[in-house]
């Protein structure tokens, strides 16, 4: 009798709370690796580190997470910049926002400037407008939060991603007396979502 080959799937294996707290600990270590000493981490150390991980894993076993199996939303070009220190943002800020009425007082045209260049960073991706926002160079600039549904419902219902920015903008100068676009700008460099030619443009416009 020939013997029958069972080709059904092998069973889930649900994660078990050891597991969870192991990937919970080892992931606070790695963060932690790549932190200094005020606590704020390095954004692209931390990438590379990861990617060299996934890497790890693969080579010694040949299994790929899921994770690894497609881009990361914030895996830039390798040339583009991810110091924003390059730039004297505070400068910028003083030239551009000259009264307390922040982002209120710019102009369309500088306005629509600000927002395409970051807006096209975007690519209409939640994650990617969640990594600006959620990064410590934007939150330090601000005490406003937008909860994911906000920011979510934004990106989906923006036809443009300049669109996104403009709402954004919208959304914090309503709930603060002075809103500036540094910070954005600032995390949006350190994730290295801009070309130094786009960073260039926004730094020198008039």
């Amino acid at each position: 009798m020939t013997p029958v080959t069972n080709t059904s799937a092998p069973p889930v294996q649900k994660t078990s709370d050891a597991d969870k707290e192991f990937a919970t600990n080892e992931g606070k270590k790695i963060i932690s690796y790549c932190s200094d000493a005020k606590g704020t981490y390095d954004p692209h150390r931390l990438r590379k580190l990861v990617e060299m991980i996934i890497e790890n894993v693969n080579g010694e076993t040949g299994v790929m997470p899921s994770v690894g199996k497609t881009p990361a939303t914030s895996n830039p070009p390798s040339n583009n910049p991810i110091d924003p220190s390059e730039w004297d943002w505070s400068q910028w800020e003083k030239k551009h926002l000259k009264t307390r009425a922040g982002m209120r007082e710019v102009g369309f045209i500088k306005r629509r400037t600000i927002c395409t260049i970051l807006g096209k960073s975007l690519e209409n991706s939640v994650e990617k407008t969640n990594a600006i926002l959620e990064h410590s160079m934007f939150k330090n600039s601000t005490k406003v939060v937008l909860d994911s549904a906000t920011v979510t419902c934004i990106v989906h219902i923006a036809k443009t991603c300049d669109k996104i920015v403009d709402e954004l903008f919208h959304q914090y100068q309503a709930r603060q007396t002075f809103f500036s676009p540094t910070g954005m700008i600032k995390a949006a460099i350190s994730l290295g979502y801009l070309t130094r030619q786009d960073i260039e443009v926004l730094y020198n416009m008039q």
